[in-house]
């Protein structure tokens, strides 16, 4: 009798134990198991549409947060996704994530490793294993970058009490707020930024001077292992006087895409608030991503 009992209670907990199971593994996998359904949009040639290229590629130089690209896709059902390309000169693009919701999406897909040769590259993309489209990128050589801003067309520099900076610009681009952003990392040390803001009259790139009162902002600062950035001077409008810094956009050539500048001026040091720095010879050229 004991054991017919005993056996029952064994039934009865493997069997709420399996239940328990698989219910847990219905609740994982729910809906983000089952794949969306759509199409990259591209042109007559196989070509992403955009799409949008961001940031610049050097040999030696491994691929960070700058280094992405965007295309669109007509999602017709809901669902997960997984979209990567092929590896090419040692780097390659890839995004997952869940659509909520169908129509034309846009995708950002993430750039990691190094760019092996300075050639242009043609990445195949595939979406959920079904569709595909191309596109290409031209890694430049990293080692015979010039960081002078008089003559390389993405370059910047600038000097502070202690010492003079410079480096390469990364990215330099009109944001979807309609401001625009230039990024550069310093010459030989990938863990420093330097970015510098304008608020734009009419999401346009215009000539003209801007003050980190109202118009602009300058930021110089670190980036640790997790890509979190710290800065060490900051002008900004949350700065107010007597930190406040003068940046000029020179000239603009909507052809090239080639835009120059200065700016100087005082600085907070985040570290040591309130205490400043005084940034002098500041210039950049930039090749602004169209």
């Amino acid at each position: 009798m004991k054991k017919a009992i005993l056996f029952s209670l064994f039934a009865l907990v493997t069997t709420i134990y399996l239940l328990s199971c698989a219910k847990e593994k219905s609740f994982e996998t729910g809906s983000n198991g089952t794949p969306a359904a759509g199409a990259i949009q591209k042109d007559a040639q196989g070509n992403c549409l955009p799409p949008n290229i961001m940031g610049t590629y050097y040999t030696t130089k491994a691929l960070g947060d700058t280094n992405y690209v965007e295309i669109l896709v007509n999602i017709t059902k809901t669902g997960s996704y997984k979209v990567k390309t092929d590896l090419q000169n040692g780097y390659s693009f890839a995004d997952s994530g869940y659509f909520s919701a169908t129509g034309m999406q846009s995708i950002k897909l993430k750039g990691a490793g190094t760019p092996i040769l300075p050639i242009t590259s043609d990445f195949t993309v595939v979406l959920n294993d079904t569709s595909t489209c191309s596109f290409a990128i031209t890694a430049l050589d990293g080692t015979a970058v010039v960081t002078d801003p008089n003559n390389d067309p993405n370059a910047w520099s600038f000097s502070d009490t202690l010492i003079s900076r410079n480096g390469p610009i990364d990215t330099a681009y009109i944001r979807t707020d309609g401001n625009f952003q230039l990024q550069g990392s310093l010459q030989n040390h990938p863990d420093s930024l330097m970015s510098i803001v304008f608020v734009l009259p009419s999401g346009q790139i215009t000539p003209g001077t801007y003050n980190t009162l109202n118009s602009a902002a300058f930021d110089y600062g670190r980036i640790d292992a997790t890509n979190n950035f710290t800065n060490v001077y900051h002008s900004g409008p949350d700065n107010g006087n007597p930190y406040q810094m003068t940046l000029t956009i020179a000239s603009y050539d909507a052809s090239t895409h080639i835009m120059q500048g200065t700016f100087s001026g005082k600085t907070a040091i985040t570290a040591q608030s309130p205490k400043y720095m005084t940034i002098s010879n500041g210039k950049f050229k930039a090749r602004v991503t169209p």
